[in-house]
């Protein structure tokens, strides 16, 4: 598995809300409408089929660490925010022990992990990506992390990157 077949974007969250799945795997997209995704889009998170400011929220959940350019992810996530959107995630980050950089070297050995990054790269590429307001919850080798899109939020839509 690459880090690419494990992104995954779904954008539900309000009422009357739009659900949409996104991925580069035809199985992820598979096991999104097995749970309820109703507009399944094979696309890559570096370069989403959807205009700029669609979303009001986009989450990503355990995937950034295994793709090539998390920055290059970062920063499309933030494209398709709106103004005043949120972009909530979670990652694995290197340099919180030797045994967890260890697993990290060998899982990029095995292809299965991009460059990843420490908790200080996460912050760098998510102000990069013009986002403010950042949160960083480390918990062991996880960040949680929670930002805006600067501007004023007028819409119902939502987006969630998994």
């Amino acid at each position: 598995m690459t880090a690419t077949t494990l992104l995954g974007l779904i954008h539900l969250v309000r009422p009357r809300g739009h659900h949409v799945s996104a991925d580069l795997s035809a199985s992820m997209l598979h096991r999104a409408r097995r749970r309820g995704a109703r507009t399944p889009v094979q696309a890559d998170i570096t370069n989403l089929p959807f205009p700029p400011a669609t979303f009001d929220t986009c989450l990503t959940y355990n995937g950034l660490h295994c793709l090539p350019d998390p920055a290059a992810a970062l920063r499309e996530l933030a494209r398709v925010l709106r103004p005043g959107g949120t972009l909530r995630g979670t990652t694995l980050v290197r340099g919180t022990s030797p045994r967890h950089d260890a697993l990290f070297a060998l899982m990029r050995r095995l292809s299965l992990f991009g460059p990843s990054g420490t908790t200080a790269d996460l912050r760098a590429w998510l102000t990069a990506a013009g986002l403010t307001d950042i949160t960083l919850t480390p918990s062991g080798a996880v960040t949680g992390f929670t930002a805006r899109k600067s501007g004023t939020q007028h819409s119902r839509t939502s987006a969630k990157v998994v």
